[in-house]
């Protein structure tokens, strides 16, 4: 068995997924576009019915189609999206005021925020993350951004839980230390 890895990229403007070896040559590539954000109503941007869902699952039987390889050796699958989110910025573009807000609604306390790194260490810089799970894949890629990048200072966090998967990948469960 060759092991193989999805990755599942959903931006602002499209789905891009892309099947990589484990070296992380990329074997096989395709792309969806998405429509565009509805923006009929002042102060609000829209994402147009199951467009997203769609997209992924367009991209992905794409990439299935021009993938040579057997899909039962895909062992992983990564998902990187901007998109499954409330509207985080304010008009200002104050990210942690908004933020603090939901998590102070009803059901604010399970808020999940799915995102990429420049999302995640915006949401570190101003300490509103509770929880961090981090999957650390057995595939090195040799880029990509830092995601504690732009701290103020640095802070500590306790290992809660650590979990091996027998594909090599192992979450980490860490929350900030008190104090």
């Amino acid at each position: 068995m060759t092991p193989y890895l999805l990755a599942i990229d959903n931006g602002s403007q499209s789905t891009k997924v892309t099947i990589f070896d484990v070296r992380g040559r990329a074997l096989a590539a395709a792309s969806r576009r998405l429509r565009p954000y509805d923006t009929s109503v002042p102060g609000r941007a829209v994402h147009p019915g199951d467009d997203i869902w769609d997209s992924i699952a367009g991209a992905c039987r794409d990439v299935m189609a021009r993938f040579a390889g057997d899909p039962a050796d895909i062992v992983a699958v990564g998902l990187c999206t901007i998109r499954f989110c409330r509207a985080l910025l304010t008009a200002g573009g104050d990210l942690a005021e908004e933020v603090t807000a939901l998590k102070g609604e009803p059901g604010g306390k399970d808020l999940i925020a799915w995102g990429g790194a420049a999302f995640a260490q915006s949401l570190s810089r101003h300490r509103l993350i509770d929880e961090y799970r981090l999957i650390v894949q057995p595939v090195a890629l040799g880029d990509g951004l830092p995601l504690f990048a732009g701290l103020a200072a640095p802070f500590v966090l306790d290992l809660i839980e650590a979990r091996a998967y027998a594909d090599g990948a192992v979450l980490h469960i860490y929350r900030p230390a008190a104090g």
